[in-house]
């Protein structure tokens, strides 16, 4: 049996997560449930989230559990006390218990058998749920039910939570990639967990109950809440499901638009380079890049992907390019608005240059630039993704960027000229990034979940760096940008993009650890903290107009 090197004691298979707050008559059931389990390779993590004194309590069930207290000094809500629990667990797979529900005999039994057994990291079983209502000396039980026996389909979880928290386990491992539970949700934050997991695994569904949860008539169950924070979570949340509704994910480029209309050769031939450039309707923006791009491109290929652009709107601008630029250009035309991400995807899939460059229509390359990028790419074999300096009118010019305390990418601004050729960064901004073809393709591309664009250049540099590639500035390679793109991650979808980055990459919940010594920047996994107290909390501000939401049919 494998040892904790933190305490010499036998890792646990389960580690069972029990947050309370001021209900000790509550808690000892559910502790009592659990002294009753079937399966015994288990550990508890009572979580008090500043709660009156349950040590004794506790200390009572020593002798019949493997169980421990951890402690909040301030109350920090359910989302922070299951992340502590979480932080200083031990157990390959991790269950939830809230102070008033109980586990049946056989629940972790059966959720562990089949788990272990079917190589699935999420599995959730069936719960009844005990309708109580207030009496004159306390509540009383008046109806049970099942309300949640339902299969698995990512469809119903974006439409709906599909169960309890109770009623499931699964792998630590999916946290890693998930993220933990988002203390700034006041509700719904296992609906937003469930979500952020089904981008990675399946759920399986077993159809047994196995726990009873607790729903109170007055609302004052840990499940339930009131009536203004349980509305505007889950307002919250429904948006953010029906906006990953418009953004699947994508397994391969060639998936991430429909099929669009095509300017070019079907086969075009191989090129050490090929521009891909993003359109939406065509502005004044997109004539200035394009007559820069055609005197600076020399051999590389140009692929437009223009979204909501016709092939009639599309078709002199292909035909004046192709009779200017040396390499016959692509371009594809989508009816509809596929967005920076899908439109950038889209061109990869069908470019034929060794690397690919991804501009911005608003992005005008100076004279040299595209020559530096590539001489500087091929010099250095860790190479990931490499920028150039952007000049905006008004500001410093901007390098690449850097996370700041909170995990949030921020850009660098460049105080002087620097010398050397390569300027270490960990992350590139996607007005210019340039990368193997090759490695964006194993990669998967840009991921949508950061659609309509943002983040999805941070993110991809964050992979880069799991794998071991350097990302860096060309500091040769300039640039003119139009500075109204700093703006862009203030709207409504760069807010829940931002969430979806800081669960994955930089909040303080993340799982991993960032570590940047000089030249070097790595991203290695970390070990939970031992004490159960996770940092300080970040909160994301829900925009107003999410708020008002619920009034449109889409909702």
């Amino acid at each position: 049996m494998p040892v904790d090197e933190r305490t010499d004691h036998a890792i646990p298979a389960v580690s069972v997560i029990v947050p309370t707050h001021n209900r000790p008559g509550m808690l000892k059931h559910a502790l009592q449930s659990l002294a009753r389990q079937t399966f015994r390779d288990f550990e508890v993590l009572v979580v008090n989230d500043a709660g009156q004194d349950v040590s004794a309590l506790v200390e009572s069930f020593t002798d019949r559990i493997s169980i421990s207290l951890h402690t909040h000094a301030q109350n920090k809500g359910i989302a922070a006390a299951r992340n502590s629990g979480i932080a200083a667990s031990r157990g390959n797979y991790l269950a939830y218990l809230d102070d008033d529900d109980v586990f049946l005999p056989r629940h972790l039994e059966v959720l562990y058998t089949f788990l272990s057994r079917s190589g699935q990291k999420v599995a959730y079983t069936d719960a009844h749920r005990k309708l109580q209502d207030r009496r004159d000396i306390g509540y009383r039980t008046v109806a049970y039910d099942v309300p949640f026996s339902i299969d698995f389909s990512r469809e119903k979880l974006l439409c709906r939570n599909i169960t309890p928290v109770l009623c499931v386990m699964h792998e630590r491992e999916c946290l890693t990639r998930s993220g933990l539970f988002a203390k700034y949700l006041r509700a719904h934050e296992d609906w937003d967990l469930w979500l952020r997991i089904a981008r990675y695994y399946d759920f399986t569904h077993i159809p047994e109950v196995t726990c009873v949860y607790t729903a109170r008539l007055d609302k004052s169950s840990l499940s339930s809440g009131n009536k203004k924070v349980m509305r505007e979570t889950w307002i919250f949340v429904r948006w953010q499901c029906l906006f990953l509704q418009r953004v699947p994910p994508v397994t391969i480029l060639e998936e991430s638009a429909c099929e669009p209309t095509r300017l070019g050769p079907e086969n075009p031939e191989p090129c050490a380079l090929s521009i891909v450039l993003p359109l939406s309707p065509l502005s004044q923006a997109t004539t200035r890049t394009l007559a820069s791009l055609c005197a600076v491109a020399g051999d590389a290929q140009l692929v437009l992907v223009g979204s909501s652009i016709d092939i009639e709107t599309m078709t002199p601008l292909y035909d004046s390019l192709r009779g200017i630029l040396a390499r016959t250009p692509l371009a594809f035309c989508n009816s509809k608005d596929i967005g920076r991400i899908f439109a950038a995807n889209q061109g990869a899939g069908k470019a034929s240059g060794q690397w690919l460059l991804f501009l911005e229509e608003d992005v005008i390359p100076q004279a040299g630039c595209i020559e530096t990028l590539v001489q500087t790419a091929k010099s250095r074999a860790d190479c990931g993704a490499l920028g150039g300096v952007l000049h905006a009118p008004g500001i410093s010019p901007l390098g690449g960027g850097r996370m700041d305390e909170s995990g949030t990418p921020r850009y660098t601004f460049l105080t002087e000229h620097s010398a050397e050729i390569f300027m270490p960064m960990p992350l590139v901004p996607g007005q210019c990034l340039m990368i193997r073809r090759e490695l964006f393709s194993e990669l998967n591309g840009f991921d949508p979940s950061f659609a309509p664009a943002h983040y999805a250049d941070a993110d991809l540099c964050m992979r880069l760096a799991q794998r071991g590639f350097s990302q860096g500035i060309a500091s040769g390679a300039r640039l003119t940008w139009n500075k109204e793109g700093l703006h862009l991650r203030q709207s409504a979808s760069g807010v829940l993009s931002r969430r979806c980055f800081l669960d994955r990459w930089g909040g303080p919940d993340r799982p991993f650890s960032l570590d940047q010594n000089g030249a070097d920047w790595s991203l290695r996994p970390r070990l939970w903290p031992s004490d159960g107290e996770m940092p300080q909390d970040f909160s994301i501000p829900i925009p107003d107009h999410l708020l008002d939401a619920e009034k449109k049919d889409s909702l």
